[in-house]
C-alpha cells in the first residue's frame, strides 16, 4: 500500500512547560518533530489534498501557546490530537524535546503516535 508521510522537524518554539519553579516562572525553547501520514495519494497536484507546512506550524503553535503544559508527555499527546484534526491526516506522531537542567542529558524526548 502507498503512503505519503511529512515530516517537520526541529520545529523550535518557546513554551510554558515543566513541574519546577524556574519553569513556572519562564517559557524555554523547545523543539518539536511531527511526521503526518498522510489518508490519500493527491490527485491534482493541490495544497488542499494535504496537510500544509503552515497549518501544521499554526497548530503547534496554537497548542503550544493555549495554557502552561506541565508534562512534556500531555503537551505531545495534546499537539497529536490536533494535527490528527486536520483534513487529510491518517496517522501523526509528534515528539517534543526539551533540555532539562535537573537531569545531566543533552535532551529527553517524550514522543506519541496517534
Amino acid at each position: 500500500m502507498s503512503m505519503i508521510e511529512i515530516e517537520v522537524v526541529g520545529l523550535q518554539m518557546d513554551a510554558a512547560l515543566g513541574i519546577h519553579s524556574f519553569e513556572l516562572d519562564s517559557r524555554q525553547t523547545i523543539l518539536i518533530d511531527v511526521k503526518i501520514q498522510l489518508s490519500g495519494m493527491p490527485q491534482q497536484d493541490s495544497i488542499h489534498e494535504t496537510a500544509s507546512y503552515d497549518d501544521i506550524a499554526d497548530t503547534v503553535r496554537r497548542v503550544i501557546d493555549a495554557r502552561h503544559y506541565n508534562l512534556a508527555e500531555t503537551l505531545c499527546v495534546t499537539i497529536a490530537e490536533a494535527l490528527k484534526a486536520l483534513q487529510h491526516v491518517h496517522e501523526v506522531t509528534v515528539a517534543v524535546t526539551k533540555s532539562p537542567r535537573t537531569v545531566a542529558c543533552k535532551s529527553v524526548v517524550a514522543r506519541v503516535t496517534l
